[in-house]
């Protein structure tokens, strides 16, 4: 069973004033059923400046093809040459499966909460 954010606490709000977080929309269906169109969600922009990715963690990247798209997905796979990211709806998604492995620099940030 896959994870999803848990509801944002106070510390989240807090980091979210002081510039630790940022607030992102889920727009379309490839995160179904845990992320709805619509939902709001808290990413930390800073979360892999001293760590990297891990399998599960759900991420904001660049797309690959649209230069000012963001797009949500869940690490699957971490490569040598990158990371396998995937919607939870693969009928509705664009990631790895059509675009291969997603630099780090393409990664902007891990999903923490719902908002």
């Amino acid at each position: 069973m896959e994870k999803y954010p848990e509801n944002a606490g106070f510390i989240e709000y807090v980091l979210l004033l002081l510039g630790r977080r940022k607030r992102i929309r889920v727009t379309g269906a490839s995160m179904l059923p845990g992320l709805n169109d619509g939902d709001e969600l808290f990413m930390d922009p800073y979360a892999y400046v001293d760590t990297l990715p891990e399998e599960g963690d759900i991420v904001v990247a660049w797309h690959p093809r649209q230069a000012d798209l963001k797009i949500i997905k869940r690490v699957s796979l971490v490569l040598d040459n990158g990371y396998w990211l995937v919607g939870d709806n693969p009928a509705e998604s664009s990631d790895s499966s059509k675009y291969g492995p997603f630099a780090l620099k393409r990664i902007l940030g891990k999903i923490t909460s719902r908002a």
